[in-house]
């Protein structure tokens, strides 16, 4: 049986403190917004939240779904914003839950956890270039096919029921997956956490069970290296079962449709980088081409506008983290050239006074 989570306490996940904290972490990038103006100078307002939480007379509003176009990706994807009294619920279930999720996600699974992301996973892969080369000369890559959509939230809700021993906060935890409607919704705080969790149990199977030293995921992405091939195709059908537990599986068409090679003749193509079998980190030709696009479209213009500037510096921050040396000394003699530090902050200069007024 499952240890539970002995000292999870609903009185004082809602307690006047925790929710000034909550308030707080929720305005997170969003300071100016007139929600969080809303809340961070009303006590009222968070009275009143205390006292529905308290009460239990709060109920989840539902908010209609939006469809983006995620251009890193290349994909619509469709999101749900929910109104900031809401957002303060996600985070204060995170906040006391937070400490315990963290005993479940392993090292290696690198997105939506604090201190972690993308730069973490690079440098993760980075690692194993310095280890012998036939305990990593083959590769398994692959992603699980709509993992936020697929997901059951009845799994989820029996994983939490098996450790969470205080029924108010089980019954909050329901009143949000509530309003989940295909899998976990994207645009909710609580889904990252729940995301990272939902498939903890196959990080562990991988890392203790089949005793699997190179491993990452990144949300739905997986990489695993080993020594041989049929290491890595027995991690293959390990992997595919216990995600059919789960109700999900891999990509098995396209582009991204798992696979199995050989390191030293294909790079690692993971979150925004290929990485090379003898260490040298490039970026992905995706990324490469947008970044060169981008300086092209300015040289040509003869000027620089406020979105090409922050769009070239953004990904300049990727391109430092590589080892291509000669396209550093191009990229930073564009950026001198056209002054673009000084445009975005003459412009974030020129906002702060608005505000100031």
């Amino acid at each position: 049986m499952a240890k539970t989570w002995k000292d999870i306490s609903y009185d004082r996940m809602v307690s006047r403190p925790r929710i000034e904290r909550a308030t707080w972490d929720a305005g997170d990038g969003k300071r100016q917004s007139v929600s969080y103006q809303k809340y961070a100078n009303s006590p009222e307002l968070k009275e009143y939240l205390h006292q529905d939480l308290v009460t239990g007379r709060y109920r989840h509003k539902r908010t209609r779904d939006r469809v983006i176009y995620d251009q890193k990706a290349g994909k619509f994807r469709t999101i749900r914003r929910p109104c900031f009294r809401d957002q303060i619920v996600h985070h204060l279930i995170i906040l006391e839950l937070q400490p315990y999720l963290m005993r479940h996600i392993i090292k290696h699974n690198i997105a939506c956890i604090p201190k972690r992301g993308t730069e973490y996973g690079r440098k993760i892969i980075k690692s194993w270039t310095e280890m012998p080369k036939r305990e990593t000369r083959w590769v398994l890559q692959g992603d699980v096919a709509k993992y936020y959509e697929n997901a059951s939230s009845e799994i989820l809700m029996a994983f939490f029921r098996s450790r969470i021993r205080d029924r108010r906060v089980l019954d909050l935890i329901q009143v949000v997956v509530d309003t989940y409607t295909n899998g976990f919704v994207l645009g909710y705080y609580v889904s990252q956490w729940f995301g990272a969790i939902y498939l903890s149990s196959m990080d562990n199977m991988i890392k203790h069970d089949l005793r699997i030293k190179c491993y990452v995921r990144y949300v739905d992405n997986i990489v695993i290296a080993t020594g041989t091939k049929a290491q890595a195709q027995r991690a293959l059908l390990e992997i595919q079962k216990h995600l059919k537990a789960l109700g999900l599986t891999l990509k098995c068409e396209g582009k991204e449709c798992h696979r199995i090679y050989r390191w030293s003749e294909q790079p690692i193509d993971f979150i925004g980088y290929r990485t090379h079998r003898d260490g040298f980190q490039e970026l992905r030709k995706s990324s490469y081409l947008r970044l060169i696009r981008s300086v092209r479209r300015v040289s040509r213009g003869g000027r620089c506008s406020l979105a090409q500037a922050r769009s070239i510096l953004s990904r300049r921050g990727m391109l430092l983290k590589t080892d291509c040396a000669a396209l550093k000394l191009n990229i930073d003699a564009v950026i001198k050239q056209y002054r673009m530090r000084r445009i975005i902050s003459n412009y974030d200069k020129q906002k702060n006074k608005q505000f100031a007024c």
